[in-house]
């Protein structure tokens, strides 16, 4: 009679390539500074709306001022994202 063997280990991933530590650095260029100033402008935003008691500018400041940082925060994020999942198997 044989033993069984418990489940097989999960498969974990190993390094990143070349192209992945690419992909992520740059991600992370475009990611971190992007999200720190769309969360600055919010968080000023929010204060000024909030001392002027004006929150009708913070409506229209939230819809025109915010789209174009987010598509860099997404554009980041998507970049982080490939590169790190071209890590190589160990």
């Amino acid at each position: 009679m044989s033993i069984p063997e418990g489940p097989a280990d999960p498969k974990k991933k190993g390094s990143l390539t070349g192209a992945g530590i690419a992909l992520v650095v740059i991600g992370l260029l475009i990611l971190v500074p992007s999200g720190l100033c769309t969360g600055l402008m919010g968080i000023f935003g929010i204060g000024e709306a909030v001392s002027t008691g004006n929150w009708n500018n913070f409506g229209n400041d939230l819809a025109s001022d915010f789209m174009i940082p987010l598509f860099f925060v997404v554009i980041g994020g998507a970049l982080f994202r490939a590169g790190w999942s071209l890590r190589k198997p160990k």
